[in-house]
């Protein structure tokens, strides 16, 4: 406690370290919601590490603050996932089930969550809840669209790959998948590979569809 109320306030602002080392004291002398700022303002400096946002959770919750709680385990959890770190985004998940189950954002992670460990039923349940709850969060809608893609539902999996699409126009990753599926799908793809290119002329998938497509055409060069 002596040490860090010695330091300049400055430094707390620029320092992820120092504002966890300060919501670890505040936690220890019981102040949860200065605790959740401290952490908070941890996870704002450093946006991807995760516990920031999950001690934060913690401390809001201790502090009564439920949706602020739930705002920060959805932040964890897109940490989390990003990070690839699967234990703790599923420890991430039954946070939020427990506090928010029916919560779009809620289900959108635990939707994530199972995809990510190969539980397709569970994923498609889950990110179907999601969505049928209002969520724009295009991963979503992704998700969904490559396990209908999967199961052989092409038309379904357009509209979902579609609507991924729509909600992050210029993300190339959403864009080669709606390519490929429709040229998988013996389907004209050509607008589709165009657009896929122009967003991301560097991807080696991308490129690796418009070269099929040529060769589908007999156009050799």
């Amino acid at each position: 406690d002596s040490l860090l109320s010695g330091l300049d306030r400055a430094r707390f602002d620029a320092s992820s370290f120092l504002s966890n080392m300060e919501g670890h004291l505040l936690h220890w002398k019981g102040l949860h919601a200065d605790a959740a700022a401290a952490y908070a303002r941890a996870g704002a400096i450093d946006p991807d590490q995760g516990l920031f946002f999950l001690h934060a959770g913690h401390e809001w919750a201790l502090a009564g603050e439920r949706e602020r709680a739930v705002d920060s385990w959805v932040e964890a959890a897109r940490a989390f996932l990003a990070a690839d770190e699967i234990d703790d985004l599923a420890n991430a998940v039954d946070l939020l089930s427990e506090a928010a189950g029916e919560d779009r954002r809620a289900l959108g992670a635990k939707g994530k969550y199972l995809y990510a460990v190969g539980d397709g039923e569970g994923a498609m349940e889950a990110l179907s809840a999601a969505i049928g709850a209002g969520s724009e969060d295009s991963a979503d809608h992704y998700l969904r669209g490559m396990i209908l893609r999967d199961r052989g539902d092409t038309d379904a999996a357009l509209d979902a790959l579609g609507k991924a699409a729509a909600l992050e126009p210029d993300f190339g990753l959403y864009r080669f998948r709606l390519a490929e599926t429709l040229f998988n799908a013996g389907r004209d793809s050509t607008e589709a590979i165009a657009v896929a290119l122009e967003k991301d002329p560097r991807s080696g998938w991308t490129l690796n569809l418009a070269a099929l497509a040529a060769l589908a055409d007999d156009d050799v060069e």
